[in-house]
């Protein structure tokens, strides 16, 4: 995929491929790190997050970040494999075309990542289980520590996936390992919102009908975490 072969690329934080969306509560667009378009061969959607540790530290600064950012890539890209995204900003927007391959990959050099070495606390365990050896993203993962309320407002929400995604982790150099992530299947994802209790819909991003977003709307209220 070069651009010899007839493939253009968008990459960089100034030049970063930008998408409309009515279906995060919190975004009206995402934005996508590296976008690849060839007149053939369709469009390739790439999300990166690195995270190192310096000589002088144990751990990252925020060490639960790391796998709930993975896990919100997987979602962007969800999104946009579902088409619930068009393209937006200038220059002109170029149509998301039926051929869309997608990958997540993060970049690492903290072990406590891949290896299952203790038990992981906090509001983003379940996180940490899921890109654990064998690495899957499936269903609804849900965030820990507080409840649904306090989650959301402290922007920590759950995450649910239209397709289940799996990945492996790879030696990279020196003490640095990268996961890559693939979604399961080329067809486009299937949310079942309206299949899982009020609960679940309300807490989960994106809220992809008005019903639970208005429900969840109601409790924060009544609990004190928004303001009519």
């Amino acid at each position: 995929m070069t651009g010899s072969d007839g493939w253009s690329w968008r990459y960089g934080d100034e030049n970063e491929e930008q998408f409309e969306t009515t279906t995060l509560v919190n975004k009206k667009r995402i934005e996508v790190d590296i976008v690849g378009r060839h007149h053939e061969k369709g469009m390739v959607a790439i999300e990166l997050k690195y995270v190192s540790v310096s000589p002088r530290r144990r751990a990252p600064s925020n060490p639960p970040g790391f796998p709930y950012d993975v896990a919100k890539d997987c979602l962007r890209l969800d999104l946009l494999r579902a088409g619930h995204c068009k393209p937006a900003g200038k220059p002109l927007a170029h149509p998301i075309p039926d051929k869309l391959q997608t990958f997540a990959i993060g970049m690492t050099n903290w072990p406590d990542y891949w290896l299952d070495s203790k038990p992981k606390r906090g509001w983003a365990a379940n996180f940490y289980n899921a890109i654990r050896t064998p690495v899957r993203l499936e269903g609804v993962i849900k965030t820990k520590g507080s409840n649904s309320e306090n989650t959301i407002a402290l922007k920590r929400c759950h995450i649910a996936f239209g397709h289940s995604w799996t990945g492996e982790w790879r030696s990279y150099i020196e003490q640095f390992r990268y996961l890559i992530l693939r979604p399961d299947s080329d067809a486009k994802p299937q949310w079942t919102h309206h299949q899982r209790s009020a609960d679940e819909q309300s807490a989960t991003v994106p809220f992809l009908n008005s019903d639970a977003r208005e429900g969840w709307r109601q409790r924060a209220l009544k609990a004190g975490h928004l303001r009519d």
